[in-house]
């Protein structure tokens, strides 16, 4: 587990500029932490969620749940490093209200099934250096076994006994092939049924500490480095569920297939007002 550095001031960027095959958009070297956004219903930090175009946050049906199935009263807060910091950032964060939050019409909250939200916001965010838009996934892009991803998010650490993390945290994860994720998830299930969907891709951890995705990361978005690119990231999925993270028999989590939900995703936000 890495502590994400505090961003330092720099020139603003455009986001996903340029364009690769079939139109899909690619980001420029810019803080890797630039797109994640916190959920704050009545101003406490509830869950975590990517920003996906100026005014168009994706994070997962359960997360709207979690912060209360509402939008009333909710914010969404971009360019965030360190919640504990009261003094005045160089470059502060932003917290824009949230319109309307858009739940796949089949969500399943039992099987987590179809788990994907958009959240309209009422108006634009100002990109900067440390607020940037990911770029969505492509069928071009290919994850291969063992590719190193990378989750961004608030959520507990091992080391830490708070719920959530004070200070912007970075897991470094391996994916895992679906059908060898399968496999494996139905062996620790024992007796009890257990069928994974194609809605889901897997990640596991990557390093000693066994630091995973953990309490207060629903919602968190995983990127990987886009093919024949340094430092330039799309987002392949966003933290779905998974198992105690201070146990280590299983150390795999499974994420939304953002891919999968690619059509939905687009004509979504096409369709903000």
């Amino acid at each position: 587990m890495q502590v994400e550095k505090d961003p330092e001031t720099a020139p603003p960027q455009e986001g996903c500029v340029g364009h690769g095959r079939n139109g899909t958009a690619i980001v420029p070297k810019v803080h890797t932490s630039a797109w994640l956004a916190g959920m704050h219903p009545e101003a406490q930090f509830c869950c975590n969620g990517a920003l996906v175009g100026a005014r168009a946050i994706l994070t997962t049906a359960h997360c709207v749940d979690l912060c209360r199935n509402s939008t009333k009263n909710v914010t969404v807060r971009v360019g965030e490093w360190d919640m504990s910091k009261t003094e005045d950032m160089p470059i502060p964060p932003e917290n824009i209200i949230v319109s309307r939050a858009h739940v796949h019409k089949k969500y399943n909250p039992s099987s987590h099934l179809n788990n994907i939200a958009l959240l309209e916001l009422d108006h634009p965010v100002r990109y900067r250096a440390t607020v940037q838009p990911v770029c969505l996934p492509s069928a071009d892009y290919e994850v291969r076994p063992s590719e190193t991803l990378i989750a961004t998010g608030w959520g507990a650490t091992l080391r830490q006994q708070q719920m959530i993390s004070p200070v912007l945290k970075r897991l470094d994860l391996q994916n895992v092939q679906w059908e060898q994720c399968r496999s494996q998830l139905q062996k620790h299930q024992g007796r009890h049924r257990f069928a994974l969907d194609s809605d889901f891709v897997c990640a596991i951890t990557n390093h000693p500490e066994n630091e995973r995705p953990c309490d207060g990361d629903a919602g968190s978005p995983v990127v990987v480095e886009i093919p024949g690119k340094t430092e330039q990231y799309f987002l392949h999925g966003m933290v779905s569920w998974g198992y105690n993270c201070h146990q280590k028999t299983i150390s795999h989590t499974a994420l939304m297939n953002v891919l999968h939900y690619l059509d939905w995703i687009k004509d979504t936000m096409e369709g903000f007002n």
